[in-house]
């Protein structure tokens, strides 16, 4: 006969119970796991968790009630009465308004972004997105901070229900993006400018947001500018800023097939990506990033590119690539070298 999981009785017991999650023994980890596994299994689990979400000293405790919460959210919120929704909602957004400590704040954030799944496309939590926005507005970073990760976390699941704050999105981002005081904020809005832009289709619908969306452009380019110009040491610093941008202009290269997105700012974006493609300073992927933006260009707009003239400055740019002096990988099958890019390009 198998021996019966003991269940959590009390508040201190199940505080007892996810602090053991920390403990560096196998074993009671193990325990511990199949505790909380039986434990979340029923509806009843919901308020106690909220509680450890709440009033918890252990930021470990939060943090976990939040990650277990989070795995049954969908299926056990419906299930709780009006009141006690509303009541879970507010305890949420003031957690993550007053957590001090970052994993806890972003578990809250995870949480937060499941339940909106469930219940912003049905009008069920209109409030979340004021909220939001306040708490873009606010003056501490990391508030600004955990108000673009939580946006964007939305504009991917459930950017339809959203397309209609579009160009409030866009401003909102814009401003991160502008944001002097934080990098992570900056970072954040970039990869939140990125999933919005995925909200945009080639239907007579779109098409003046997509013209909104171009204003985005220019600071973009600048904020990208401005990393690689602080020099190849710096450049390291803000690598994954970096990589989210090229996405997002991959992003509108793709999008460029479908709508004028680019035309206007096309001879500025060639300069830039061709600084960087013939930047011998830099990290090859950066390269590589920037001349695999250039080719999906000339893909998907080459009329665009003949018509902004750039097709000599591309020419020539592959010219010097395929002229660089060659390096023991250029002779490696498996490496990507200027060379390459050049040839690619060319192509």
């Amino acid at each position: 006969m198998a021996v019966p999981i003991p269940q959590p009785q009390n508040a201190q017991d199940l505080e007892r119970w996810m602090m053991q999650m920390s403990e560096p023994d196998t074993a009671k980890i193990m325990q511990a796991t199949a505790v909380l596994k039986q434990f979340i299994k029923k509806s009843t689990c919901v308020v106690p968790l909220i509680q450890q979400i709440a009033g918890s000293q252990h930021p470990a405790v939060r943090h976990m009630a939040a990650v277990l919460l989070r795995l049954r959210i969908h299926t056990h919120f419906k299930r709780l009465t009006p009141e006690a929704q509303t009541e879970a909602k507010n305890v949420f957004l003031s957690r993550l308004q007053q957590e001090p400590v970052a994993p806890v704040r972003f578990g809250v954030a995870a949480l937060i972004s499941s339940l909106a799944k469930a219940t912003v496309p049905s009008g069920q939590w209109p409030e979340l997105l004021s909220f939001l926005l306040s708490l873009s507005q606010s003056t501490a970073s990391e508030h600004r901070e955990i108000a673009m990760i939580l946006f964007r976390a939305l504009t991917d699941d459930i950017g339809p229900s959203l397309k209609q704050h579009f160009r409030d999105l866009q401003s909102i981002f814009q401003q991160g993006l502008a944001d002097s005081n934080s990098a992570r904020v900056r970072l954040e809005a970039l990869k939140a400018l990125g999933a919005l832009v995925d909200l945009l289709e080639p239907i007579p619908e779109d098409q003046q947001l997509i013209l909104s969306y171009r204003q985005c452009i220019p600071p973009l380019l600048g904020l990208l500018t401005s990393y690689f110009n602080a020099g190849p040491s710096a450049l390291e610093e803000v690598g994954d800023a970096v990589t989210a941008g090229f996405e997002l202009f991959d992003s509108l290269a793709d999008a460029a097939a479908s709508g004028p997105m680019l035309d206007e700012h096309l001879p500025a974006l060639v300069s830039f990506m061709r600084e960087v493609m013939l930047n011998q300073q830099i990290d090859l992927s950066f390269r590589d990033h920037a001349c695999q933006f250039l080719i999906t260009l000339l893909g998907n707009i080459p009329e665009s590119v003949v018509q902004k003239d750039c097709v000599p400055t591309l020419i020539n740019s592959a010219a010097q690539l395929c002229s660089e002096p060659f390096s023991e990988d250029s002779l490696d099958p498996t490496q990507q070298t200027p060379q390459k890019l050049g040839v690619d390009l060319l192509d």
